[in-house]
């Protein structure tokens, strides 16, 4: 992220700090995670809420009206703050509401005592990601080879390095 996204995640994290109350910050890490990935897939729509060509009230609008009714109170106003912002990429917007989305959780995960079980959790579903693509790429490349997968068990990365799935 270039200066301006930075600044702009910077604000927007302190507005999540803010937040007080009765405030579910796991909904709200998990609400976050979802707008991010619609704006992910949905191009024109990140755009037009990141883009700082338009004014800030019809960005802040766009993004009260397509999410207001879909998330809670909370996460739409993180996301109204956000695109409020300038961000030197639309893509910026994406990643800073991943990371606002992950800040929630995890601060849920510490408030509730269960962060170190909620940081196991992460990392074995990161180690089990990186194991299926070794896998599908190992199996792939015997295959194009038209060599057998030579010595694994079942052609199976987690079999033979006796990984089991939590």
């Amino acid at each position: 992220m270039l200066g301006s996204s930075r600044d702009a995640l910077a604000l927007c994290g302190g507005a999540l700090e803010q937040l007080s109350g009765e405030v579910n910050r796991a909904e709200i890490g998990s609400e976050l995670f979802s707008i991010a990935a619609l704006l992910d897939s949905e191009n024109v729509l990140r755009f037009a809420l990141a883009d700082s060509g338009q004014g800030v009230e019809i960005r802040k609008s766009l993004a009260a009206e397509v999410f207001g009714t879909r998330v809670g109170i909370a996460a739409t106003e993180l996301l109204v703050i956000a695109v409020a912002q300038r961000w030197s990429e639309d893509v910026d917007l994406v990643l800073a509401l991943e990371e606002l989305g992950a800040q929630a959780i995890l601060t849920a995960a510490q408030n509730e005592n269960t962060l170190d079980a909620t940081e196991e959790e992460i990392f074995n579903d990161l180690l089990l990601f990186i194991i299926g693509i070794f896998n599908f790429s190992f199996t792939k490349l015997c295959t194009f080879s038209g060599t057998p997968a030579l010595s694994l068990p079942n052609n199976n990365v987690s079999s033979f390095l006796n990984l089991n799935p939590v």
